[in-house]
């Protein structure tokens, strides 16, 4: 087996995950640190960049809204991610999607 296949396939596995997670975390949203954080807990080694890559090719495709929110009292700066009506389709199995396994 390839590298590149192994490497493909985890990144549709972690798409498909993150999705799963905006899911559970609506209405609000999951921050990055939180998904890479349910991600290690489960057993899945992902970096930071590896998050942030696969929520943007998530929002590329119309799954998942990613919103910056600040506070500067609190210097608190997130990103969280959002699940979209689409990306609820998709992990529905109403609408089939290419890059993602669930």
């Amino acid at each position: 087996m390839s590298e590149k296949i192994l490497e493909v396939t985890g990144k549709m596995i972690l798409r498909g995950n993150i999705l799963k997670i905006c899911e559970i975390a609506q209405p609000l949203g999951a921050a990055q640190e939180v998904i890479i954080g349910a991600m290690r807990k489960e057993g899945y080694s992902c970096s930071t960049e590896d998050v942030r890559n696969a929520c943007e090719y998530l929002q590329g495709k119309g799954l998942i809204l990613l919103e910056d929110i600040h506070n500067d009292v609190l210097q608190i700066h997130r990103t969280l991610a959002k699940i979209t009506p689409k990306g609820i389709d998709v992990l529905d199995g109403l609408v089939p999607e290419d890059g993602i396994q669930l």
